[in-house]
C-alpha cells in the first residue's frame, strides 16, 4: 500500500506517470493504485483517462501545476498534502473536458495564483465529490477551489479553513477564501463552506447555484432557498482538524439524496443515510 510503496523523483523534471497514450492507443484501462507519489517537479502525474486511487501525493512542487494535471479520468480515495503549484491547482489542476475527484482529502497545499487545493480551468464536465478541502492557500484568489470559466459541480464536500491572498484585479471577482467562481456555470450541493479567510469574499465569491448547503454568507440568489442554511455547522474540533459534524450540528438531516449515493461511502467508509448530513 501507499505507506510502504513510494515513487519519488530525485532529479530531473520529467513526470513520474503519464496516463494518456500507449503506442498511439488511449490507455483508458490504466490504473495507479496504492502508492506514495512524492517530490516530483512539473506535476507528478499527467492524465487524460484512467484511474488513480488509494494514493498519497506529497511534496510535489516546482511546476506550473500541482500534483496531478488532468483532463479526464477519475481520482479517488487519495490524500493530497504539502504539494504546491507555481500557478494553479496545488493538489489537482483540471482542464477541459474535465474529470472526477471523489473521496479525497486536500490539505496544506498551495498555489502561486489560484486554487490552493483544486483548480478547474475551462472545463465542461468537472466534478469534485465527497472531498475534504482544508487549510490550503493561494497567493491570489481561491484558497480552496478555483472554478475558472468552467462548468463544474461541487457535491458533498467540506471546504474549510482555506486562505486566499489579495487577488489579481485583472481577473475579478477578488477573494474566495474557500471557493472562487469566475464566469462559467457552477453548482454546489450538500456542501459546507465555512471558516475560510480572504480580504474579501471570505468563504466564496462569484456566481454559483447552491442547494442543501451551508455557508454564513450566501448571496441573494442562494439565501434562504433550495435548502441552504447559514448556521455554524458545528464541527467536533476544528482546531484539531477534526471536521466531523458534532451530534447537534444543524447540517445533520438536511441534505438531499443524489443518484450517485447508491452504495457510496463517505471518507470514513460509512454508508450515509438517505437525506442525511449536508457533507
Amino acid at each position: 500500500g501507499a505507506s510502504r510503496t513510494i515513487v519519488r523523483r530525485t532529479a530531473g523534471t520529467t513526470r513520474l506517470f503519464n496516463i494518456s497514450l500507449d503506442q498511439g492507443n488511449v490507455a483508458s484501462n490504466a490504473v495507479i493504485d496504492g502508492f506514495t507519489i512524492r517530490d516530483a517537479n512539473n506535476s507528478a502525474v499527467y492524465m487524460t483517462v484512467g484511474a488513480i486511487r488509494n494514493c498519497v501525493f506529497t511534496g510535489n512542487a516546482g511546476g506550473n501545476y500541482g500534483a496531478i494535471n488532468m483532463s479526464g479520468g477519475v481520482v479517488s480515495n487519495c490524500l493530497f498534502t504539502g504539494n504546491s503549484a507555481v500557478y494553479d491547482g496545488g493538489g489537482i489542476h483540471m482542464v477541459a473536458p474535465g474529470g472526477l475527484a471523489v473521496n479525497c482529502i486536500f490539505t496544506n497545499n498551495t498555489a502561486g495564483r489560484w486554487g490552493g487545493g483544486i483548480e478547474f480551468e475551462n472545463t465542461s464536465a468537472a466534478v469534485v465529490r465527497n472531498c475534504l478541502i482544508a487549510r490550503n492557500r493561494s497567493t491570489d484568489q481561491a484558497g480552496g477551489i478555483s472554478c475558472f470559466e468552467s462548468v463544474c459541480r461541487i457535491e458533498s464536500c467540506t471546504v474549510v479553513s482555506n486562505t486566499a491572498g489579495s487577488g489579481n484585479v485583472s481577473y475579478p471577482p477578488l477573494g474566495g477564501g474557500g471557493i472562487w467562481f469566475r464566469l462559467g456555470n457552477a453548482s454546489m450541493t450538500n456542501t459546507i463552506v465555512y471558516g475560510n479567510a480572504a480580504p474579501s469574499g471570505v468563504n466564496y465569491t462569484g456566481t454559483v447555484v447552491a442547494g442543501y448547503s451551508c455557508s454564513p454568507a450566501w448571496d441573494g440568489g442562494n439565501l434562504g432557498v433550495r435548502g441552504n442554511i447559514t448556521a455554524d455547522p458545528r464541527f467536533q474540533e476544528s482546531a484539531g482538524d477534526n471536521w466531523r459534524l458534532a451530534p447537534d450540528s444543524p447540517c445533520l438531516g438536511i441534505g438531499t439524496t443524489q443518484t450517485w449515493m447508491m452504495g457510496a461511502v463517505d471518507l470514513e467508509g460509512v454508508i450515509p443515510l438517505p437525506g442525511g448530513q449536508v457533507a
